[in-house]
């Protein structure tokens, strides 16, 4: 893998594990979040979401944006992405 695509995946994937922060923060129990955490972790849900639905995004790479999203919401449980190793 060269320097560029290097980059690319990791653009791709700190994305996706920040949704998937996100989405697992979100879902706790009321106890267990904090109103500043659930606020920071809403942003952060809808920053993701913009960047997959974005035109860059779309220049990165070629997998489906709203795919991408439904997976990780899937998935966001079992701590891993198929695919996606870190």
């Amino acid at each position: 893998m060269q320097g560029e695509e290097r980059l690319i995946f990791a653009i791709v994937a700190q994305a996706v594990r920040d949704y998937q922060r996100a989405l697992r923060y979100l879902r706790l129990p009321a106890s267990k979040k904090t109103e500043s955490g659930e606020i920071a972790h809403e942003r952060l849900k809808k920053d993701c979401e913009i960047f997959f639905r974005s035109k860059w995004y779309s220049q990165l790479c070629d997998l489906d944006g709203e795919e991408l999203m439904a997976t990780v919401k899937k998935r966001s449980y079992n701590g891993k992405i198929q695919g996606l190793s870190w």
